[in-house]
């Protein structure tokens, strides 16, 4: 009787160690696939890019004395005011006139400012080109001349061209590039545009300008994949 208690147990152990290795051997493909789930979740991230001529803007200010022109997209502010299809132009740091398809055209004997709004979007990153359009009338000194440009995210300065062209910016002055992070809970985005010493020529544009933020391939983040 003895002998026959002993082997029941040498076997209730033995069914108990065989079914503890099913079930870790279970967790562990499980694991695997878990694993491997996220990593193909992982992979399924892109970032998009939304160009701010494609955007409808909350505010749009300009400088010229004449309020039936508006701000420009995709053009130089004065040919888009006149009907003209010239696209964006600036010069280089290489020293190379430079066309764009996309962009914002302002003026600025008076402050111009346009503004976005972009709370709950999902924007992280700005970027854009600044500059004088080289299509702006430069025939005397004073005329392609503006002050300082600025970008604010929530009334905070982000980029002002002050920083690197303290005497303002000129028809031959080259175009800065710009990239500026747009924190997760941001609401605004303003250009603005600074006074120069007379509209001839004011033509400030912001070349190329577009925010950037991240998104999934939803077709492939199913719930059966999830819950696999």
């Amino acid at each position: 009787m003895i002998r026959r208690g002993v082997v029941a147990a040498v076997v209730a152990v033995a069914l108990a160690i065989n079914s503890f290795s099913f079930v870790s051997a279970d967790y562990a493909q499980k694991e695997s696939l878990t694993e491997q789930r996220e990593v193909i979740i992982g992979q399924k991230e892109n970032y998009e890019t939304v160009y701010l001529s494609d955007l409808d803007w909350v505010k749009a200010t300009h400088g010229d004395a004449d309020k039936n022109k508006s701000v420009q997209k995709d053009k130089p502010f004065t040919p888009g005011n006149n009907g003209k299809s010239t696209l964006i132009s600036l010069l280089m740091p290489d020293g190379k006139v430079h066309d764009f398809s996309k962009g914002i055209g302002t003026v600025a004997d008076y402050l111009s400012t346009i503004s976005y709004g972009i709370a709950n979007k999902g924007f992280s990153k700005f970027s854009s080109y600044v500059g004088i359009d080289q299509s702006a009338n430069s025939k005397r000194s004073d005329h392609a001349f503006v002050e300082k440009v600025e970008i604010e995210i929530d009334g905070n300065i982000v980029y002002s061209s002050l920083e690197k062209h303290a005497q303002g910016l000129r028809i031959d002055t080259q175009a800065d590039f710009i990239t500026v992070n747009v924190p997760e809970n941001a609401k605004t985005l303003t250009l603005k545009s600074y006074a120069g010493e007379h509209t001839w020529g004011d033509e400030v544009v912001f070349a190329d300008a577009k925010l950037e933020r991240k998104t999934y391939n939803l077709e492939e983040i199913t719930p059966e994949l999830l819950n696999k």
